[in-house]
């Protein structure tokens, strides 16, 4: 079995607790317990947390802005915190606001409150228990393959990559993995503790020197400015015929050959599920590395390819936008209907003499582009695309594509991706006849859901604007009207009758009848900003 949220729940440090929030995902395992007094956005970063981590808070840094509170824990989430335990409110924070528990609530994120009013419970109290209970269940756990898989399973897919399974065995089994291809280059390492720096490019050279003399060599030792490394080696050989290595780095004793051995098997059986195939037959196979956060098979790979990727910065994330296929494409058969809209895209910007990448991730075509020098030059690119597809594809399809230019980084570039498949049907939702979105509708979505997560009340605040529409006659055609006007038609008369299939003399007296309404000008900022914002939330709210 595996520590649950609920399991530390029965300890006595935690006994008078109380779980304001989250009760639905006590199940949830929990591999490690950290105190976290640092609660600034920019500071809570994917790297410092691995998945499955419990976290004690006093929120100190925030303990005044409830609105940093709810983002903390929104992002804490995120990164993979699976329950928060907060010390001292009535103390540092005066009082347990509503919207953190409701955020919380809302986010699914266990929130466990210790007394309030009381000082005298110690973060050390339950830090060691806890401890004490991971350890001994680990103890007795001596098969964890299916535990860390399934940890893995509740991850999101921007966490979900080779170099977190290797973090989470590292810290399960407290030694450094290095996992290499079969000519013993470097792909992933995890390093036990996180800090720690050894020269693993030159084990690897002494491995690959002593190997030439001792064949099938699985044990050495590699010393190196006074400390001995104890090292063993585990061949792995994936389902898709790839063969890799993985080496177990301990400066304390020989690693385990049944823990190596288990090791081994969660990474195979990862590949398999998660479809990582770490086969490099082709420079496309860049894009899938850099979406996954595999930087050093992306360096291998650019070195082998020539690639300069400072230069590649356009992302194209291009999906079937409608249909019955659209539907029905599940597993293989939507893995089929990606690979059919990759090869689309690969053909068009061939024919188009753009340099790219395009690939395959989690059943969606994905493309990375480098760049034309003047940002004009692509500015008919993905809406060529969109007309080219419709004669490519048949079958009345549809393609829905969000295009992103002028990322700086692989970080800005998985953002991007991450950002619109957790975001797509909101977008969906927003801009229901719109083919091709860019970074800043994208943007526009991400407020729109955060500001719904809020609440009733919250969107009401904004939605109340269009109050005199919906109390006048004829206000479901009022606000249809201007819904298409602003997000569909982008102001434009002409476009909004030919969306409504009216007259443009109906949509300009509707229009008249808005603005008199209103008593603003729809067509100014930031009037027409905040008209925006609320008939996209009418949107939102009402959508399926």
């Amino acid at each position: 079995m595996s520590i649950r949220i609920a399991d530390c729940l029965r300890l006595p440090s935690l006994s008078q607790a109380t779980c304001v929030a989250g009760k639905g995902h006590l199940d949830k395992v929990v591999m490690s317990i950290s105190v976290l007094e640092y609660a600034e956005l920019d500071m809570l970063q994917d790297i410092f947390f691995v998945g499955n981590e419990l976290a004690i808070t006093a929120f100190i840094s925030i303990k005044d802005d409830v609105d940093k509170q709810c983002s903390a824990l929104v992002r804490l989430k995120e990164v993979g915190i699976v329950g928060i335990i907060l010390y001292y409110v009535g103390v540092f924070i005066p009082e347990l606001d509503q919207r953190v528990i409701d955020t919380a609530e809302e986010v699914g994120l266990p929130l466990i409150v210790m007394p309030q009013n009381e000082k005298d419970f110690r973060y050390g109290e339950v830090l060691s228990e806890v401890d004490r209970a991971i350890y001994d269940d680990q103890q007795a756990e001596h098969d964890y393959v299916f535990p860390i898989l399934e940890i893995v399973s509740q991850l999101k897919d921007r966490q979900r990559t080779l170099n977190t399974v290797l973090r989470l065995l590292s810290d399960r089994l407290n030694i450094t993995f290095l996992l290499t291809d079969s000519e013993v280059e470097l792909l992933e390492t995890a390093s036990w503790p996180m800090s720690r720096t050894e020269n693993y490019i030159g084990l690897l050279q002494h491995y690959k020197a002593i190997s030439q003399t001792s064949s099938g060599l699985d044990v050495f030792e590699y010393a190196e400015d006074g400390k001995t490394l104890h090292v063993r080696r585990q061949p792995i050989r994936l389902a898709n015929g790839v063969n890799l290595n993985l080496f177990a780095v301990s400066v304390q004793a020989e690693p385990s050959h049944r823990d190596l051995i288990q090791s081994a098997e969660i990474i195979s059986l990862f590949c398999a599920t998660w479809n990582v195939s770490l086969q490099m037959e082709n420079r496309d196979m860049i894009l899938p590395a850099i979406i996954k956060g595999e930087h050093l098979l992306v360096r291998k790979l650019t070195m082998r390819y020539g690639l300069d990727l400072g230069k590649f910065s356009t992302l194209w994330v291009v999906k079937n936008g409608g249909g019955q296929r659209e539907k029905t494409a599940k597993g293989q058969e939507g893995r089929f209907e990606a690979e059919r809209i990759a090869s689309c895209v690969r053909v068009y910007l061939n024919d188009q003499k753009k340099n790219a990448l395009a690939a395959v991730i989690n059943d969606t075509a994905v493309a990375l582009l480098e760049a034309s020098q003047y940002l004009d030059l692509d500015a008919d690119l993905d809406t060529g695309f969109v007309n080219y597809s419709d004669a490519a594809m048949k079958n009345g399809e549809t393609t829905i594509l969000l295009t992103a230019n002028r990322l700086a980084d692989a970080s800005s570039i998985q953002d991007i991706y991450h950002s619109f498949a957790e975001r797509e049907n909101e977008l969906r939702a927003i801009y229901p006849d719109r083919r091709v979105f860019n970074k800043h509708h994208l943007a526009f979505a991400k407020k729109c859901h955060s500001i719904v997560a809020e609440g009733d009340a919250f969107v009401q605040e904004y939605t109340s604007l269009l109050a005199p529409l919906t109390e006048a006659n004829h206000s479901d055609s009022l606000i249809t009207t201007l819904s298409v006007y602003l997000l569909d038609a982008d102001r434009n008369l002409q476009s909004t009758a030919t969306s409504l299939f009216l007259h443009g003399s109906s949509i300009k007296y509707r229009i008249g009848a808005c603005k008199k309404l209103l008593g603003i000008n729809i067509n100014t900022m930031p009037d027409a900003y905040d008209l925006y914002l609320a008939v996209a939330l009418m949107r939102l709210i009402q959508a399926p």
